[in-house]
């Protein structure tokens, strides 16, 4: 049987990006849900219960904000690996009172491969702050 792929959730607000991102991903061999928006997010998250490997998402969009977005989706599944990206630089973030919120951060714009790296980087961390807690 083969082994299952690892679920991520999309979450950008510009289609054509949106489309682009999935596309890499589940080239790299992951599944992926796409939303919109952060409502929509947190609506595969309810459908997805507790199978969502990383959440991937927009930190500037329309309403719910990314790192909102986040803390939410962590309500839900506590342990979830959360990678933003965004055109402004971490920096820009930080000052901005980003830092309390524990997520991988990728600067847009950034090549197919950065992407994918990162994700598998924090794919294979996640059970270790997973252990880690308890």
């Amino acid at each position: 049987m083969p082994q299952p792929r690892p679920l991520i959730v999309l979450v950008e607000d510009e289609e054509l990006i949106r489309r682009l991102l999935s596309r890499v991903l589940e080239t790299a061999g992951y599944e992926v849900v796409v939303a919109a928006d952060g409502l929509a997010a947190l609506h595969q998250f309810e459908a997805h219960a507790g199978d969502v490997a990383l959440l991937l998402t927009d930190l500037v969009m329309p309403g719910m904000n990314g790192l909102e977005l986040s803390r939410a989706a962590r309500d839900l599944q506590p342990d979830l690996p959360v990678l933003c990206m965004s055109g402004y630089s971490e920096e820009t973030l930080r000052e901005r009172g980003s830092e309390e919120d524990e997520v991988a951060f990728i600067e847009k714009p950034f090549a197919p491969g950065e992407l994918t790296d990162l994700v598998e980087e924090l794919l294979r961390e996640a059970p270790v702050r997973a252990r880690d807690r308890e």
